[in-house]
């Protein structure tokens, strides 16, 4: 039924003094529309709100064609406190800089990076996305890394960082550490995909 329908039906329903007042004040005329779609049509208007959460996807492209950079694909598996039951519908929050090592032009604020999105992971727990390989920051010192921030499943927010085996700029405290942590250390090598692109395999373990 269009909005319109609703809005006449709805007004229909109410004390003429009232309906007199909405038309000469629009923000009371607003509210009688958004309260005559919930009268007429509840279901419609949180069917759209849920429809605002289920629409984060298990795989993303984060930059385009033509971004500076070598393409990286990232993909992995995320798991409960076990380290085997892989975990559905966990929001993966990733971002990094670019090839300059900035996260918005210029600068190193990365409360709004440009290069970042929101993955849920499937029903096997899988998550992927597509970008490129991130630079150290400018100055050097600090080794190139993606941010991960990882909730969901009945886990609480927690944050994880990538970082590649052949970054001059790992310090040995942050080898042994990822080597204590086995397959779920931050260090992961880069490998060549078959269709050319560099790749690389980060699970996940959460932490109740």
């Amino acid at each position: 039924m269009p909005l319109i329908l609703f809005y006449s039906s709805f007004t229909e329903l109410q004390d003429p003094g009232l309906v007199r007042m909405s038309m000469n004040n629009h923000r009371a005329r607003n509210v009688l529309i958004v309260l005559a779609i919930l009268y007429f049509s509840p279901g419609l208007f949180f069917f759209g709100l849920a429809g605002l959460a289920d629409d984060l996807e298990w795989s993303a492209v984060l930059t385009a064609e033509d971004e500076p950079g070598e393409p990286l694909r990232v993909s992995g598996t995320v798991y409960g406190s076990d380290g085997a039951t892989a975990l559905a519908d966990v929001e993966v929050y990733v971002y990094h800089t670019d090839a300059e090592g900035y996260y918005t032009p210029g600068t190193n604020d990365n409360s709004n990076p440009r290069i970042k999105a929101t993955l849920r992971t499937d029903a096997a727990g899988r998550y992927e996305f597509r970008t490129i390989r991130p630079a150290p920051y400018p100055g050097g010192g600090v080794p190139a890394h993606i941010h991960f921030v990882v909730e969901g499943a009945g886990y609480p927010e927690q944050r994880r960082d990538l970082h590649f085996e052949d970054d001059p700029y790992l310090s040995q405290r942050v080898r042994t550490r990822s080597r204590e942590a086995g397959r779920f250390g931050s260090i992961k090598s880069v490998e060549k995909g078959e269709d050319g692109v560099s790749q690389v395999t980060f699970d996940l373990k959460l932490r109740r």
